[in-house]
C-alpha cells in the first residue's frame, strides 16, 4: 500500500528547523485505491478538521460539499474511507512529535495506520512520536 504525509503546515517541505519551531497541527487519515494519507495542517490556518478536509478534496479532485460548515465535510467518493482525525504537536528542536485526541466530526483516528505513515516518511525518522487519545 502507498503511504504519504500531505503536510500544508510545511513541516516537511526542507524548511529549516529553526523556521518552524513548535507547531499545532490538526490531521485525518484517508484511504482511496490502495493508497494511505495523512493530511496534516496547521490550527492557525484549519480552525476546523472539516476545513482541512474540504482543502485537500479541492486540491485532489475528490467530490466533496459542505454538510454543516464549518464543522463537517461529505465526501461523495464511495472508494474514499476516512480513518477519523486527530492533533499532532511537533516540536522540530527537539525532534518529538505527539498525535493525540480525536476529531469531533469524523471520530478518533487509527492510531494503527497514523503509525504505519508516520514511520513510512523519512521526515519523521529522527522523530520521537507518541500516541495517545
Amino acid at each position: 500500500m502507498n503511504m504519504a504525509i500531505v503536510d500544508y503546515a510545511g513541516l516537511t517541505a526542507g524548511q529549516t528547523d529553526s523556521d518552524i519551531g513548535k507547531m499545532i497541527c490538526k490531521f485525518v487519515i484517508l484511504e482511496k485505491s490502495g493508497s494511505l494519507s495523512l493530511v496534516m495542517g496547521p490550527v492557525t490556518r484549519f480552525r476546523y478538521h472539516a476545513g482541512l478536509l474540504d482543502h485537500y478534496c479541492r486540491d485532489h479532485g475528490i467530490p466533496a460539499s459542505w454538510a454543516k460548515k464549518p464543522d463537517l465535510v461529505e465526501i461523495h467518493d464511495s472508494s474514499v474511507v476516512l480513518h477519523g482525525g486527530g492533533w499532532m504537536e511537533v516540536d522540530m528542536d527537539s525532534s518529538k512529535a505527539r498525535l493525540y485526541g480525536t476529531s469531533t466530526a469524523y471520530g478518533p483516528y487509527r492510531s494503527d495506520l497514523a503509525r504505519r505513515i508516520i514511520a513510512d516518511h523519512p521526515h519523521f525518522a529522527r522523530f520521537r512520536v507518541t500516541y495517545s487519545r
